[in-house]
């Protein structure tokens, strides 16, 4: 049989040796759940990414549909104008005004010109922070104003 004290100290060897498992069960279980959390972070900044770059790419859409239409009116204007001041007539022998005649060759030939203008800049433009509405809080003058307005 073996001496008490070797029992004792095999003891406390099985009781450090336990509780050395414990702390390790647990730094592992730490470890894991740190993990958990670098991969749901990882994941929810690949959405946010995503989500960026679809709202980058819409508003370049909408700054390229507010060109289109500006390119367009500007079209618009020159061909009224073209149409309005024809260029060649209104001036006639001896200095006399004379009412402007159109040619349907003048006509036709501005309606088909092909314009192109590439300085055109959107007429309004929205900045990505600008765009989110928020609440206008209405003071008690505003209420007051607003109120008078609804009574008439």
């Amino acid at each position: 049989m073996m001496p008490q004290h070797h029992m004792k100290e095999q003891n406390n060897a099985l009781v450090m040796n336990k509780k050395i498992m414990s702390i390790l069960a647990e730094w592992d279980a730490a470890i894991r759940e740190r993990n958990i959390a670098v991969s749901e972070k990882k994941e929810a900044l690949a959405a946010r990414d995503k989500a960026l770059q679809q709202r980058d790419k819409a508003l370049a859409e909408r700054d390229s549909a507010l060109m289109e239409r500006d390119n367009a009116l500007a079209v618009l204007q020159y061909r009224e104008n073209a149409m309005n001041f024809p260029i060649g007539s209104g001036i006639q022998r001896g200095g006399k005004r004379m009412h402007p005649t159109y040619r349907s060759t003048d006509v036709g030939e501005t309606l088909n010109a092909e314009i192109h203008i590439t300085d055109a800049l959107p007429v309004s433009t929205i900045a990505s922070e600008e765009g989110k509405s928020r609440p206008v809080k209405q003071t008690k003058e505003n209420k007051a104003i607003s109120s008078s307005h609804h009574e008439r």
